[in-house]
């Protein structure tokens, strides 16, 4: 893989970039990041196949799941479960919103929030931003129900996979192994969505600060 910063091109081990993107990192990661401008410094494509979505692996306040092969299974069946879910009931959209916006939440700062399944709370759920996402939430109960050893964390955002590629989207690997948390952000975390800019550099400016910080530990 390669990073642009001003312009200028540099190459990344990609088995040093492997080690950062395992669930369990503390650190969120933007990818494929289109810039408003071609003069804006930006992150070029880090991983094949491309993907439109944010993936943020944030913290969480139980422990981690143990990824074994079991594990693995429930994951390869949930998502086929997924499939036929997501085909039937016409909702990859709300599936990808769910995955997004139980994600979005992740601050740089704090290292709070993120991809940890917190938005099956009522507490959550019920922001305004987060309105009509419970109907996501009940739809994939009998597949957590069925696959008890996915984390609610793993399934959202494996869902919100899932949906990308039911509607013509690449196949994304799946790294699993996020953990759930009962801490729930407090509203406002998620960018404002009528603000396309500042949603841009909300993202541009905290999120791949935070990378190359952990790029220059490496």
């Amino acid at each position: 893989g390669r990073t642009r910063l001003d312009g200028a091109e540099q190459p990344i081990a990609r088995s040093a970039l492997s080690r950062r993107l395992h669930p369990s990192a503390p650190f969120p990661l933007l990818l494929h990041l289109s810039p408003p401008s071609p003069n804006t410094p930006h992150l070029t494509s880090l991983l094949a196949p491309p993907i439109s979505s944010l993936l943020v692996l944030g913290s969480s306040a139980m422990a981690a799941p143990v990824v074994d092969a079991e594990y693995l299974r429930q994951v390869d069946r949930a998502r086929r479960a997924l499939r036929a879910l997501i085909a039937s009931k016409g909702c990859a959209p709300i599936m990808l919103r769910l995955a997004w916006h139980d994600a979005g939440t992740y601050d740089v700062n704090t290292r709070t929030g993120g991809a940890n399944g917190s938005i099956r709370y009522e507490e959550e759920y019920t922001h305004g931003s987060n309105a009509g996402l419970k109907i996501a939430i009940d739809l994939l109960e009998p597949i957590k129900a069925k696959h008890p050893k996915v984390t609610y964390a793993d399934l959202y955002q494996l869902a919100g996979v899932v949906a990308v590629e039911v509607t013509g989207g690449p196949t994304v690997e799946f790294i699993p192994g996020r953990r759930d948390s009962s801490v729930c952000p407090r509203e406002g975390r998620l960018p404002d969505a009528k603000k396309g800019n500042y949603c841009y550099y909300c993202f541009y400016l905290s999120m791949f600060s935070c990378y190359l910080k952990q790029l220059i530990k490496m």
